[in-house]
Formats: structure tokens, C-alpha cells, sequence
């Protein structure tokens, strides 16, 4: 159940969100070019000693952010201000990166399309430091998974490299995230335009409103992003090192990217919007074709038969032997003639 913030003085700790795990796991991974350690479900009274490691890169990622009382241990432990903590739990943050005196502190969404084609978000938070590195994450599903990996296997240069490039690799999984997401989207979009070119259009109104919402959602995680990296690229910000400023300006090159394509999107969905509308209309105008072409055939057979329902005394034909078959001969002929006529002209 979520809780309001309302009334509340600045500071207090309210977790926002819906709980999406049992009980707050905390994994720890120590690690330097040589040697990694990884603690699985830590135990608060440890954490204090292995924050204190100097000889190493210190990593906790902390899953479940509804135990109020462990997070305030936790920010004790790792020197963390009751605003930032306030921040960490409220899950409706704008994504944003804030230089402190001793490190950082940033805030981004996560993005990805669940087993069940659902986009899930989830608010993902890190606090950097010198010599360790704190990750908040909502849910027990790891969306740091790629990286641990990477770190246990030996694989590329992250185990050489300090904190700042930690957060780098921690960043760059969520992007790319962003992209697969935006790659399923994009596979729905132009399957939507297929099922509009051919006349599939049962439910495309709701389809085309439904990945709208999708990108909406998208947009607002990514576009406060960009805006976010830019502050980790100036000179006056210490958190992160020259080295690792090339890895940072590639990440938000490829954020631009995902909001180029975002917005391309945007402009392919107004468009398929237009088209289903179009082809909506072109099909009403079918329909009225049609029967304005079967009013326009009985309008003479109307009136043939209307001449000859009057009653009146002295009207030969109808008592010639052959006057109801002439009739109907010449009203056939009519509706043939009428139809050779509309189908030379190409009106249906």
C-alpha cells in the first residue's frame, strides 16, 4: 500500500511505492584488479566493517526499499544525509544527479518490457563515494544482473577501475534496457501499420493509445536523463574522473539516441493515428458508394412501377397480354444498363 507524504517535515523517510519484496536483500561485492569477494545477504552489523575496506572497491546493492528503520541503518552506516534517503525512498522522483561534497548521488528509472509484454518501471538509486558504491533497487529481480556477471567473471576492465566507472556500468545496463525496450515497441508500432494497410482494424484505436502511454512513460524517465549526465560531464564535478569522462560522454550520446528515436516514434504513431482515420473514412465512403448505387438502380424501377400502380381507367398495358412481362424485361434491362454504366466509369 502506498503512503503520503503529506503534512510531513522535510527529511522523513517514507517509502512511496507498493512493496515488491518480502525482505530488503543486501549483497556486498569487494573487489580490486586481482581479487573479488562477493557476501551474499549481508547482515546490517557487517555492513560498518566492509564499508571501512580501503583496499578495495566496495559494493552494496540493496533490493526492497519498504523497511524504513533498516534504511535509516543503512544511511548511518554509509554516511548517507536524511534528504538523500528521503529521496531513495520516494519512487516518484525525477531522474537527476546531484554532486555532494564526498561523492554523488543520482536517480534514474529503469525500463523493460516484463515476460508478460508489460512495460514496468522502477526507480533505481546510487550513492557514490570515493571508495564504495551504494545501489537501491525496488524489487528482487536484478536489473544490475549483467554487470555482477561481469565482475565475477573477470570480464573487461571493471575490476581495475574505481567507483566512478562502477556507476558508469551500472548506468550503461539501464540504458541499454532503454533500447530493447524501445526495440519492442517500435516491432508494435510497425505491426499496428501493417494491420492498418490491411484492413486488420479491429482494435488499433486501443493498440495505438495504449504504446502512446508507453512512450509517454519512456520519455518522462529518459529526457530528465540527458539533462541529468550532462552535470556529470563538467569539470567542476570531481565524481568522476578523467578516465572515465569519454565512457560518460558515449552514455549520453547514446541516451540522445534514445530520445531521437523516441521521438521519431512519436512522429510514426501521429502518423499511423492520420492513416487509421484515413482508411476508417475511406471505408465509410465504400459503404455510401455502394448505396448510393443501389438507390441510384431502383430510382427508375421506382418510378416505372409507380406509373404503373395508378389507377387509372385508360391505361392500355395493363390489360395487353404481355404488359407484366414487358415490364419487368424493360426494368432488368435499366438496372443492367445502369450497372454497365457505373462499372465503365470505375465507380465500383
Amino acid at each position: 500500500m502506498k503512503t503520503s507524504k503529506k503534512g510531513l517535515p522535510p527529511g522523513t523517510v517514507v517509502y512511496t511505492g507498493e512493496q515488491k519484496i518480502e525482505k530488503t536483500i543486501i549483497d556486498v561485492y569487494l573487489y580490486n584488479e586481482s581479487h573479488i569477494e562477493a557476501v551474499k545477504e549481508v547482515q546490517l552489523t557487517d555492513l560498518d566493517d566492509l564499508l571501512k575496506r580501503q583496499d578495495c572497491v566496495t559494493w552494496v546493492d540493496i533490493r526492497g526499499l519498504h523497511d524504513i528503520d533498516l534504511l535509516h541503518r543503512i544511511g548511518k552506516e554509509g554516511d548517507i544525509h536524511p534528504l538523500i534517503l528521503e529521496d531513495i525512498a520516494d519512487v516518484r522522483q525525477r531522474p537527476k544527479y546531484e554532486p555532494l561534497e564526498k561523492g554523488a548521488f543520482l536517480v534514474l528509472q529503469a525500463l523493460y518490457f516484463n515476460k508478460h509484454e508489460a512495460l514496468k518501471n522502477e526507480q533505481i538509486s546510487m550513492f557514490i563515494t570515493p571508495h564504495y558504491l551504494i545501489s537501491f533497487q525496488e524489487k528482487k529481480e536484478d536489473v544490475f544482473e549483467p554487470v555482477k556477471l561481469r565482475l565475477m567473471e573477470g570480464r573487461g576492465i571493471i575490476r581495475g577501475k574505481a567507483t566512478d566507472y562502477l556507476a558508469y556500468s551500472l548506468i550503461d545496463v539501464i540504458v541499454d534496457d532503454y533500447f530493447e525496450a524501445l526495440d519492442k515497441l517500435e516491432s508494435r508500432v510497425f505491426a499496428i501499420e501493417q494491420d492498418i494497410l490491411d484492413n486488420r482494424t479491429e482494435d488499433i484505436k486501443e493498440r495505438l493509445h495504449s504504446n502512446r502511454r508507453i512512450l509517454v512513460r519512456m520519455s518522462k524517465a529518459v529526457i530528465p536523463w540527458r539533462d541529468a549526465l550532462l552535470k556529470t560531464m563538467k569539470l567542476e564535478d570531481l565524481t568522476f574522473s578523467e578516465a572515465v569522462l569519454p565512457y560518460m560522454r558515449d552514455l549520453y550520446d547514446h541516451t540522445v539516441q534514445v530520445i531521437d528515436r523516441q521521438e521519431t516514434l512519436r512522429d510514426i504513431m501521429n502518423g499511423l493515428r492520420d492513416l487509421y482515420h484515413s482508411e476508417l473514412n475511406l471505408a465509410m465512403n465504400k459503404i455510401m458508394q455502394v448505396l448510393t448505387i443501389i438507390s441510384t438502380i431502383f430510382i427508375p424501377l421506382t418510378f416505372l412501377v409507380g406509373v404503373y400502380g395508378m389507377n387509372f381507367e385508360h391505361m392500355p398495358e395493363l390489360k395487353w397480354r404481355f404488359g407484366y412481362a414487358l415490364v419487368w424485361m424493360v426494368m432488368i434491362g435499366m438496372a443492367i444498363l445502369l450497372l454497365y454504366l457505373f462499372k465503365k466509369k470505375k465507380w465500383f
